[in-house]
């Protein structure tokens, strides 16, 4: 059997082209030498006959030298053959080498890809640039509440710009929280751990997060850093970096704002309304989570608290007006509002719903923590009250003099009853009595409204202008002005409807300075009657205050 010579395949005996690859046939050295030999019969027949032994030997010999060399050469080419490759052998463990590199390369540029030392650097480089986007997308939390972005980063990123030296040790502690990752054995990780203080304490740590292939995944992580609030006035507003965080809902408001980016911020408490703006800003670091971060902040405001000055609790609606503008604040059920201004820029003011009607009190600057309503300053409530002292001292001169309480028609019950009998006393006194109702002084200041046993009161101080006499029936009479002041108490009464006397007590003076004087046109004079004839034997005649003692 032959075989190609060029891919090995098996020959037939006659075959001379390699029906595999094609390749030319060639003869082998034994089939040539053979072709080659002289035809029988032109040998010597008697040579040969002669030498029939000796060439019998030689050709023996011959014969097994020819054929042991054709044996040798078959061999050579089976075995020449037999390590030669074919162009798909060749091919194929070509292939498997590349595939092999291929492989091993992936390996490495995924290894490389996945390194810690690589997301070190990127990070290390991101900072370097200050490039917000970058340093946002490498950095990931544990917490779902905490947002990294751009926006949220930017506390972190002012801190580190203030303190370039803070930059620079992240980057070394996470190199070498890398090496504690790849060390050799846990306990040489917790040696390194121990004495390198490489526990996840940094504000950006190194932490393995399972893997990637077959390659362990590193991700920097940070955690969120939370911060109490506290403030003293219900209404504040909260921000951080200029964002609205919280509004505090009631007086010594507390709360918990956050979870922040590790950094530096701007927080401000704020107090607005129409009537008082109040602010506070601080700069706090918020670093550690591990760390408690609080700030107080009480807006240098003040709580203006009024009175009523009633001697009881009045049960009446009402309005607050600050700067004269209502509030939605009933001053009765609470009788305080803040913050406000002490330097006087700022006004109070309340309205009341009295039984006889609505009242304001006067607009008060606000100097001090606490103040004194009046609403007796009210002009249609003061005119209501002149009028009626006016009134009642022209009807008491006329009842006086006609003996007849019964013509007080401004006045209570109880007063009714006791001037009555001071009129009484006079009529059996043998005098005479003539008067002219000249006006009245009122000390406005003096006003003072108040509620006692469910009544309403008033009282105020006056000096009546009389001229007055009393002189013995028959005798002229000397009118003389007289000085007295009264300490005059008025009576509401609701079923009326109106305000009455109801007591007129001696007084030593005004109580303030505050005087509005209120004169007739023309006085009118009132002369007793009550005696028709005078006594020629009487006493001389003497003036008196008709008013002394308390009706």
């Amino acid at each position: 059997m032959r075989f190609c010579t060029e891919c090995g395949t098996s020959l037939s005996e006659q075959a001379q082209f390699c029906k595999e690859c094609g390749a030319s046939v060639r003869p082998a050295d034994g089939e040539k030498k053979s072709q080659e030999a002289l035809p029988e019969d032109e040998i010597d027949p008697q040579r040969q006959g002669c030498s029939s032994l000796a060439g019998a030997q030689s050709e023996s010999a011959v014969a097994v030298s020819i054929g042991t060399t054709a044996g040798l050469s078959r061999e050579a080419e089976v075995v020449a053959a037999s390590v030669r490759m074919s162009r798909k052998q060749k091919i194929f463990i070509l292939s498997g080498v590349l595939l092999l590199a291929a492989l091993f390369g992936g390996y490495k540029v995924g290894e490389y890809f996945t390194s810690e030392e690589r997301l070190i650097g990127r990070f290390e480089k991101a900072l370097e640039s200050k490039d917000h986007k970058a340093v946002a997308q490498l950095l990931t939390s544990k917490n779902k509440d905490l947002v990294i972005d751009e926006k949220s980063i930017s506390g972190f990123m002012n801190y580190l710009g203030q303190h370039p030296g803070e930059q620079e040790e992240i980057i070394n502690t996470l190199k070498e929280q890398t090496a504690a990752a790849e060390a050799k054995s846990a306990e040489e990780a917790q040696l390194i751990d121990v004495f390198g203080n490489l526990g996840l304490n940094s504000i950006v740590n190194l932490e393995k997060s399972g893997k990637v292939l077959f390659y362990d995944n590193y991700t920097l992580t940070i955690d969120g850093v939370y911060i109490s609030v506290e403030t003293n006035y219900a209404g504040t507003v909260f921000t951080v970096n200029g964002q609205q965080a919280a509004v505090a809902n009631t007086p010594d408001y507390k709360t918990k704002l956050g979870p922040y980016v590790p950094g530096l911020y701007q927080l401000e408490a704020r107090f607005n309304n129409e009537f008082i703006d109040l602010q506070e800003a601080k700069e706090v670091q918020l670093l550690y989570p591990k760390e408690s971060y609080s700030a107080y902040f009480g807006l240098d405001g003040e709580v203006v608290r009024w009175d009523t000055r009633f001697s009881e609790q009045a049960d009446l609606k009402g309005r607050l007006y600050v700067n004269g503008k209502k509030v939605e604040v009933n001053p009765f059920d609470n009788p305080e509002f803040g913050p406000v201004t002490m330097d006087g820029s700022m006004t109070l003011a309340v309205e009341a719903d009295f039984p006889w009607g609505t009242m304001k009190s006067a607009e008060v600057p606000i100097k001090d923590d606490y103040i004194d309503l009046d609403f007796t300053m009210q002009e249609s409530f003061q005119k209501t009250i002149k009028d009626t002292i006016i009134k009642h001292a022209k009807e008491n001169l006329d009842a006086f003099a006609s003996g007849d309480a019964g013509k007080l028609t401004v006045s209570t019950d109880n007063y009714k009853a006791v001037f009555q009998n001071v009129i009484d006393q006079f009529k059996d006194s043998g005098y005479a009595y003539k008067a002219n109702y000249v006006g009245t002084v009122f000390d406005i200041g003096s006003f003072d409204l108040d509620l006692r046993g469910g009544k309403w009161y008033l009282t105020l101080i006056t000096k009546p202008l009389i001229e007055a006499a009393t002189y013995v029936e028959g005798a002229s009479p000397f009118l003389e002005m007289q000085e007295a002041y009264s300490e005059t108490g008025l009576l509401y009464d609701e079923n009326q409807g109106n305000w009455r006397v109801d007591f007129i007590a001696n007084t030593w003076g005004f109580k303030t300075e505050d005087l509005q004087e209120y004169k007739e046109d023309k006085s009118v004079t009132y002369e007793s009657t009550w005696n028709e004839t005078a006594k020629e034997d009487s006493p001389a005649e003497s003036v008196i205050k008709v008013t002394d003692g308390k009706l």
